[in-house]
């Protein structure tokens, strides 16, 4: 045997009981006998909402415009044109530059000589090629006059000419040695001055101190 369920006109819900005069739900009073229907799953008729949530919004179902691509379609086109303007300048530059191949081998030379063709003006015939001058011996160096100087002094003299073969020795005939050569002072020299002197001439010194008188 199947139950029956007794449902509000009004809401829609089902009565407490049959014979309820009243609506438990919406309180709206029966006003006759409601229609039974078998005891399935109840089923509740779909409210429709009302209000603003209920309204599509109008944003929402706008659709999304693409993207305006005019501007940069045109920044393309004139950076392209750019490009070409510049290479057209670049060709009719290079095309009006002359060549190493446009002068002429006859051109002349800023002197107005012609040019031999090689770069360089032609060298008359009767030049003569430049004799073999033997250069002179380079002249022998003396001895110099280093009496009276300071024993270093005398040193770096003949160093500059070439004469490094010395022997310095004590005036006095102490047989002090000289170990600071600016504290001393020539007294004789040998080889005399004029003498020729060469680089493996071993030139003696004879000094005393500087404070001290020549024997």
């Amino acid at each position: 045997m199947t139950a029956t369920v007794t449902y509000c006109s009004e809401c829609g819900q089902p009565l407490a009981t049959p014979s309820a005069k009243f609506c438990s739900a919406c309180g709206t009073p029966v006003a006759g006998p409601a229609p039974i229907a078998p005891a399935l799953s109840p089923i509740s008729p779909r409210v429709q909402p009302t209000g603003p949530a209920a309204a599509p919004s109008s944003r929402a179902a706008r659709t999304p415009e693409p993207p305006r691509r005019g501007g940069r379609i045109f920044l393309v086109l004139l950076l392209v044109v750019a490009g070409l303007v510049a290479a057209f300048m670049l060709g009719a530059r290079t095309s009006s530059e002359p060549t190493a191949t446009d002068l002429s081998p006859t051109q002349p030379s800023p002197a107005g000589i012609p040019d031999s063709g090689t770069g360089q003006p032609p060298s008359p015939a009767n030049d003569e090629p430049p004799t073999n001058v033997t250069p002179s011996d380079p002249p022998t160096p003396v001895m110099p006059s280093v009496v009276g100087m300071v024993l270093q002094d005398a040193q770096d003299l003949l160093q500059a000419q070439g004469s490094y073969l010395m022997d310095q020795a004590d005036a006095s005939g102490e047989g002090r040695i000289q170990f600071f050569d600016s504290n001393w002072r020539v007294c004789s020299q040998a080889p005399s001055a004029g003498s020729p002197l060469s680089s493996v001439d071993i030139v003696t010194l004879n000094s005393v101190k500087l404070d001290e008188s020549c024997p």
